[in-house]
């Protein structure tokens, strides 16, 4: 009988413990790389503040739009026991719908470690770019993934606070403000089936992108090309959760 995703093999002993390493080596490289593109832009502004406001509207749309993205296809597609990303990425995400709080009792570096982690590939090829030869489209480039970057680590923490009963004040204001996603929200995604507001950075996509049923209509999509079939995984597991307790019951 197939296990609760509490109990799959993102519980059990799996090289996690050595993956913690890789995040801690991860946040540093990030704290590193982060710090080095924000000064490179801040010693270039002079003069480009119009692509740096570019950047920053577009950072800011595309951070939302791309946590909702990650959140729809890790809810969606694929199980918990895919390589790589099953246990990182879509098992988290399932956990989190069997029990919403679990994300307030991680730290930090579990928080946050793995979006820095897949944030430095970018932020090399940033850091890479010779500003002062390629001209604005560089720059613009460049700062709009060294503020995407940001963004990544803030998608995590945002979602952590909006399940969190104690929040400091100034996270308080700016979830009233709607600078970042809010508890009530948010909530509207754990309602069943857990289909609807997937953006979990400030939630502003979440209307527009509900409204024009952007997810399901590219569930659709998919589907159709590839026979692969939405959420096949959570059914069946909500199938044999069922199973297990008429048969627990029949014993009583």
């Amino acid at each position: 009988m197939k296990r609760s995703y509490l109990e799959s093999s993102f519980r059990e002993p799996h090289p996690r413990c050595g993956f913690r390493c890789v995040e801690l080596v991860a946040i540093a490289a990030f704290a590193v790389l982060e710090t080095t593109l924000v000064t490179r832009l801040a010693l270039d502004s002079a003069g480009h503040g119009v692509t740096l406001a570019l950047a920053v509207t577009l950072a800011l749309v595309g951070i939302d739009f791309l946590s909702g993205l990650v959140h729809w296809a890790a809810d969606t597609w694929g199980t918990p026991e895919w390589p790589l990303v099953g246990r990182t990425l879509i098992a988290p995400f399932r956990e989190h719908h069997e029990d919403p709080l679990a994300i307030t009792r991680h730290d930090f570096v579990e928080t946050n470690g793995s979006s820095m982690l897949v944030a430095l590939p970018a932020m090399l090829l940033a850091a890479a770019v010779p500003l002062e030869r390629l001209g604005e489209a560089a720059r613009l480039g460049v700062a709009t993934v060294t503020f995407l970057a940001a963004g990544a680590v803030l998608t995590n923490q945002a979602h952590k606070w909006s399940h969190t009963a104690r929040r400091p004040s100034w996270v308080v204001a700016l979830q009233r403000a709607g600078l970042l996603v809010s508890r009530e929200h948010h909530a509207v995604h754990h309602r069943a089936p857990h289909t609807r507001a997937y953006c979990i950075t400030f939630g502003w996509l979440n209307p527009i992108l509900d409204r024009v049923r952007f997810f399901p209509v590219l569930e659709s999509w998919i589907q159709a090309m590839t026979g692969a079939v939405p959420r096949a995984d959570d059914r069946a597991h909500r199938h044999e959760q069922r199973a297990a307790r008429r048969a627990l019951s029949a014993t009583r």
